[in-house]
């Protein structure tokens, strides 16, 4: 394969308009996590409806009105002090019920009860899930670019480079090649877009101690998990959308197997079809959720993942690079 081949495919997948509205959209996702992520920053208390039998004073925080509002850390160690009777748990509107006595046919009282949360933004505990939620996006939009690339090609000059016979198949592979090298650089930029809001966040309304050699690690881990992911999934997207000639085709497919997999994962007949789905793998290897009890059916390592989404992918290239060299293309 010739690297100035590839490096013309390269200039051509990221030259185009559409990169512009993939970029832009990848950086509002981005932006949005962040924003909501830095907007819940806070160490303001969490108020939480219980019941509650015999509390003492000295757990009053203040009054809200008729309702009192207990401290959290005072009444979780009622069990252990020394009242009679036996504490119970009652769960009212999502609350639980604190105190002594409640056996002894004691009457629930309404309260709220009072916690300390310390929701700051702190880059080595926020940053992992900020991956984790634009990681399924981000394979969405390697499937939207590199489907682009080539469905636009038809109909237009470009489109002819592919009748020529000794060079067929060897365009086709070349461009499957430049679009998983393109998915996975521009996750890498947004990665890196979204560590760097991390960080301007933690520094003013939050955290940023923890980040050692061992977390940056995690991370590098976690993003490079995410870039193989997206990487894996353009040549699909380009696949389908060669043998469609429509971008639409392909990004409709792909949206449209979500809706599919949650059918065929509430069947018992239908959860070993779900498992070989390619968006099956691929989101499941994206979001970094592996094991029987997950959203991603049969998918169980980060291994499994890797082995289903790439045996899928390498047929579907080899399958559509023959189908290009054959065909006749008008």
């Amino acid at each position: 394969m010739s690297m100035r081949l590839l490096n013309t495919e390269l200039r051509r997948y990221f030259s185009r308009r559409v990169m512009v509205g993939g970029l832009l959209a990848g950086l509002f996702i981005v932006l949005g996590v962040n924003i909501f992520q830095l907007a819940r920053s806070s160490t303001s208390p969490d108020l939480n409806d219980a019941l509650t039998v015999g509390v003492p004073q000295k757990c009053l925080v203040r009054m809200s009105g008729p309702t009192p509002i207990y401290s959290g850390a005072c009444v979780d160690g009622l069990a252990n002090g020394p009242f009679e009777g036996q504490v119970e748990e009652h769960i009212d509107h999502g609350g639980r019920s604190f105190g002594v006595g409640v056996n002894n046919g004691a009457e629930l009282k309404p309260a709220l009860i009072e916690r300390a949360q310390d929701r700051r933004l702190h880059i080595s505990a926020t940053f992992s899930k900020a991956l984790k939620i634009i990681g399924a996006p981000m394979v969405f939009l390697s499937i939207l670019l590199a489907s682009s690339f080539l469905a636009a090609d038809f109909g237009t000059s470009i489109g002819t480079q592919l009748m020529f016979e000794p060079r067929r198949r060897l365009t086709y592979l070349t461009k499957t090649l430049a679009v998983m090298i393109g998915a996975a650089l521009i996750t890498l930029a947004l990665a890196v877009f979204a560590f760097a809001l991390q960080y301007i966040g933690s520094a003013t309304r939050g955290i940023t101690t923890g980040m050692d050699g061992h977390w940056f690690g995690l991370r590098l881990a976690d993003t490079g998990r995410i870039m193989l992911a997206a990487a894996i999934a353009a040549p699909l997207g380009l696949a389908v959308a060669a043998l469609t000639k429509r971008t639409v085709a392909a990004v409709g497919m792909f949206f449209g197997m979500y809706i599919v997999l949650g059918v065929l994962g509430g069947t018992s007949w239908g959860r070993p079809i779900a498992k070989y789905l390619p968006i099956n793998s691929l989101t499941a290897l994206a979001v970094n959720e592996f094991g029987p009890n997950t959203n991603w059916f049969g998918i169980r390592t980060m291994l499994g993942a890797l082995m289903v989404a790439s045996i899928i992918a390498l047929a579907l290239t080899a399958l559509t690079s023959a189908w290009f060299e054959r065909r006749e293309m008008r």
